[in-house]
């Protein structure tokens, strides 16, 4: 019997409360903190609620979702065209049409396959309401999304534009 105090079974037990002490509040405080982090869902939910406006009603009428009334969708993508009656303030920020936070980045595309290859393009409106292939502007708002990291929520509906099905792609990040 050795004179020391603590024993072999003493020390298992500490090292075993330690460990389990150590196991759960690795695994307890990531859940506690995490109501405070942004989260992909509060994306997922925002992007979503923005590509239901832009195709329901801000780009057309609620009496015919999904139909993109031409002159609205012009003045939504070249601001220098007057709204008229659409459901939008032109002077707005993106952002701010939809309740969106300063932190939230918004790009939002109309785009179609207009060679066959698979490969969607971004679309032209000529000023008039027509889709062209060259010339006019491109129907694209916001800052491209980040390609190297992070996340890019994305939301698309199948809108009918200048007697097209084209692809109304909103982006977040």
């Amino acid at each position: 019997m050795t004179e020391r105090a603590q024993t072999s079974m003493d020390f298992l037990v500490g090292m075993s409360m330690f460990l389990i002490i150590v196991i759960f509040v690795l695994s307890f405080v990531p859940g506690l903190i995490e109501p405070f982090n942004d989260s992909v869902q509060e994306d997922t939910v925002a992007v979503d609620r923005v590509a239901t406006q832009l195709s329901k009603g801000m780009l057309g009428s609620t009496a015919e979702p999904f139909i993109l009334d031409a002159q609205c969708t012009e003045a939504f993508f070249d601001e220098t065209d007057d709204p008229g009656d659409c459901n939008f303030d032109p002077g707005t920020p993106v952002g701010d049409r939809f309740g969106l936070s300063s932190t939230q980045q918004l790009n939002i595309t109309i785009e179609r396959d207009t060679n066959g290859d698979g490969d969607r393009e971004i679309l032209r409106m000529d000023g008039a309401g027509n889709i062209v292939d060259s010339g006019g502007f491109l129907l694209k708002e916001g800052r491209s999304p980040p390609t190297s990291t992070g996340s890019v929520v994305v939301a698309r509906r199948v809108v009918y534009l200048d007697g097209q099905d084209v692809s109304l792609i909103v982006r977040m990040w």
